[in-house]
C-alpha cells in the first residue's frame, strides 16, 4: 500500500507542474517593452500603416502596464503575425488572439477597431468600440462583424454594452473556425471583451462572423488596431496568441488523472 501511495504521489507531482504550464500557454506577440519612448509606430518591428495619417508612436505610460501605443488620428495599423504564430485552417498549434486597449476621455464618437484577419485585414474578424454621439459614457456600444465584402464595408451587429472610457478591455478572439474554401462570412468565431480596470466581464463568448470576398479565409496573419474617428486618442497593448496545448502533455495528464481513482480503490481493498 505505502508503494502505492507513493505511485500516487509521484503521478500528481508530474500532473501538477504541467497542468500550470498549460494554464499559461500565452505567446506575447508585442507589449512594446524596450521600445524608444516617442518611436513612430511603423518604425516597430512587425507594425505598418494600413490606412490613414501615420501619428501613432510608442509611450512609455501608455500601455496597460508601462509602455504601449497611441493614435489620436483617423488611422488603422497592421502587425503581421510571425510565421511561427500563425492561426491556419486544420492548424493545432494557435487557438486564438488578444489585444488590450483604452480610449481616453469620454469624448463623442469614439470608435476604436480590432480586427484579425488575413490578407492586410481583408478577411477577418472585427470588434469596434463605439462612443455614440454624446460626450458621456450612456449610449455608448460595441459592434461585431456579421459580414461584408472587405474592412472598409463590414457590416455589424450592434450589442448596448455600456463600455466607459478611461477603463483597459482585453479583447479575446477564441474557436475560430477558419475554411479550406470560402471568403469571410464562412468563418466565425467567439469574442470575449473583459473590462480590465474592474475586472468584470463585459461579453462572454459571443459569436463573431467574418467579412471579406478576396480568397480563401484559411490563415490569420495579421492583427489590426484603428481609430475609427479623428482627434480620439487610443492606447493600446499586449498582443497575444493563445498556444494550443501539446497533445502529449494532455495524454500525460489525462493518463495520470485517470490513474488516480483506479490507483485509490487498489489502496481501500489493500
Amino acid at each position: 500500500m505505502k508503494k502505492i501511495r507513493k505511485l500516487i504521489i509521484g503521478l500528481a507531482a508530474i500532473a501538477l507542474p504541467v497542468c500550470g504550464v498549460l494554464r499559461a500557454e500565452v505567446i506575447t506577440l508585442q507589449d512594446f517593452s524596450g521600445v524608444t519612448d516617442g518611436t513612430a509606430l511603423p518604425s516597430v518591428s512587425g507594425w505598418s500603416l494600413q490606412s490613414g495619417t501615420t501619428n501613432a508612436t510608442v509611450s512609455a505610460t501608455a500601455g496597460y502596464s508601462g509602455a504601449g501605443a497611441t493614435m489620436n488620428n483617423l488611422s488603422l495599423y497592421r502587425y503581421t503575425i510571425p510565421t511561427e504564430d500563425k492561426m491556419t485552417a486544420g492548424g493545432t498549434t494557435i487557438s486564438g488572439y488578444s489585444v488590450k486597449l483604452q480610449l481616453s476621455s469620454a469624448n463623442n464618437y469614439q470608435q476604436a477597431q480590432i480586427l484579425a484577419g488575413k490578407n492586410d485585414g481583408v478577411n477577418g474578424l472585427a470588434v469596434v468600440f463605439d462612443g455614440g454621439t454624446s460626450d458621456v459614457n450612456t449610449d455608448n456600444v460595441i459592434k461585431i462583424s456579421s459580414g461584408g465584402t472587405g474592412w472598409g464595408s463590414i457590416t455589424y451587429t450592434t450589442l448596448s454594452l455600456n463600455w466607459k472610457a478611461n477603463d483597459w478591455y482585453q479583447v479575446d478572439f477564441t474557436n475560430i473556425s477558419l475554411v479550406s474554401s470560402g471568403y469571410g462570412s464562412a468563418v466565425t468565431g467567439y469574442v470575449t471583451i473583459t473590462d480590465l480596470t474592474t475586472s468584470t466581464i463585459l461579453l462572454s463568448n459571443q459569436l463573431v462572423t467574418g467579412f471579406g470576398n478576396s480568397g480563401t479565409f484559411n490563415t490569420i496573419d495579421s492583427l489590426l488596431v484603428g481609430n475609427k474617428a479623428s482627434a480620439r486618442q487610443i492606447n493600446f497593448d499586449d498582443l497575444t496568441a493563445m498556444a494550443v496545448p501539446e497533445p502529449g502533455a494532455l495524454s500525460l495528464i489525462g493518463l495520470t488523472l485517470l490513474s488516480l481513482p483506479l490507483l485509490r480503490r487498489r489502496i481501500r481493498t489493500s
